[in-house]
C-alpha cells in the first residue's frame, strides 16, 4: 500500500495569514486528539506557501534541538502580537521594509534553505524574465541561500518591498503568478515520492466578495476547480480547500489594526464552527487510509 504522504499548501495574502493559521491550529488539534501525529508540523511531508504562506510553511519546519519551534497556534500568536509592525501603512515603506527584514532575520537566523527539516516549495516572481520561481528543495544550487532571504523574496510585493536581487535574478512577492500554490505543492511533492499517495491541505487566505474580485483571485479559484476535477480520476489524490469567507474584515492585505485582526479572527471562528463536518471528514480519511 502506498504511503499517504501530507501536503500542506498556503495561499498568499499578507495579514489574512491569520486565517490560514486558525484553520492549521484545529487541524493540529485534530491530529493530536486523534494520535495522528505528536503535532501537525510533524506529519508535514511537504509544505508549500506564496507570500505569507512561504513564511508561515517555513516557521512550521524550524527545529531547535530535534523539536518543532512553532506549531501553528504560535505562528498565529506572533501574527497577532507583531503583525502591526510589519504590515504598516503603505506611506510607511522605509519602516516597514526595515521592520519585516528584522522579523525574518530573527526568527530564522543564519539559516539556510538546506537546514530546512522538511521538504518545500516556496513560490517568489522573477521580474526580469517575467516568471514564476520557486525556492524549492529540489534546486541543489539554492542549498547555500539564507531562509530569511528567500522568504523575503517571496514576499516583497512591489508597492511595499523593494525586489529581491539573488544572481541574475531580481524577484519580488509570488503572488503575481501563484497565490494558491496547491498545485506547485502537489507537483513537487509527486518529484519527491513518486510512489506514494497525497493528503493535499490547501488554505487559503480569505474568499473576497464578487466586486473585490480581480484576475489574481480568478487563478486561486482556477487552481482550486482545476485540482478538484483531478481528484476525479487521481488515485494517488485526496484534496482538500478551506477559504474562509471574508463576511467582516477588511480584504486589504495591510490592514494589521486591532479592529480588523479581530474581525479577521472572527471570520475564522465563523469559518471553523460551520465546518466541523469538513474538518471531522479529512481526518477520518486520513485515519482510513493509515489502518
Amino acid at each position: 500500500m502506498r504511503r499517504l504522504r501530507i501536503i500542506i499548501s498556503i495561499d498568499g495574502g499578507g495579514i489574512r495569514g491569520i486565517l490560514p493559521l486558525m484553520v492549521l491550529s484545529e487541524i493540529n488539534q485534530l491530529v493530536v486528539r486523534n494520535r495522528l501525529c505528536r503535532n501537525i508540523n510533524e506529519c508535514i511531508g511537504l509544505s508549500a506557501g506564496t507570500s505569507t504562506g512561504a513564511i508561515i510553511s517555513a516557521a512550521l519546519m524550524l527545529k531547535n534541538e530535534n523539536k518543532y519551534q512553532f506549531l501553528p497556534e504560535n505562528i498565529l500568536n506572533l501574527y497577532i502580537a507583531r503583525g502591526p509592525q510589519i504590515f504598516t501603512p503603505a506611506t510607511e515603506n522605509n519602516k516597514r521594509d526595515f521592520a519585516f527584514k528584522i522579523i525574518l532575520e530573527n526568527t530564522f537566523g543564519h539559516l539556510k534553505l538546506k537546514d530546512l527539516a522538511t521538504r518545500f516549495a516556496f513560490v517568489s516572481f522573477d521580474e526580469n524574465k517575467n516568471e514564476p520561481f520557486v525556492f524549492s528543495s529540489l534546486k541543489e544550487n539554492l542549498r547555500e541561500v539564507s531562509v530569511a532571504k528567500a522568504l523575503l523574496a517571496c514576499s516583497s510585493i512591489p508597492e511595499y518591498f523593494p525586489p529581491v536581487q539573488l544572481g541574475s535574478f531580481l524577484l519580488s512577492d509570488g503572488i503575481k503568478t501563484a497565490k494558491n500554490p496547491a498545485k506547485i505543492a502537489l507537483d513537487h511533492a509527486r518529484a519527491f515520492y513518486p510512489e506514494d499517495a497525497f493528503l493535499l491541505i490547501s488554505l487559503g487566505t480569505g474568499n473576497l466578495r464578487e466586486s473585490l474580485q480581480d484576475e489574481v483571485e480568478e487563478e486561486t479559484l482556477n487552481v482550486h476547480n482545476l485540482l478538484l476535477e483531478e481528484t476525479k480520476t487521481a488515485k494517488d489524490l485526496i484534496y482538500y480547500r478551506f477559504q474562509p469567507d471574508m463576511l467582516k474584515a477588511n480584504h486589504d492585505m495591510d490592514d494589521a489594526s486591532p479592529e480588523n485582526i479581530e474581525k479577521l479572527i472572527q471570520d475564522g471562528e465563523r469559518f471553523i464552527n460551520s465546518n466541523t463536518t469538513k474538518f471531522k471528514q479529512l481526518i477520518k480519511q486520513w485515519e482510513d487510509y493509515n489502518q
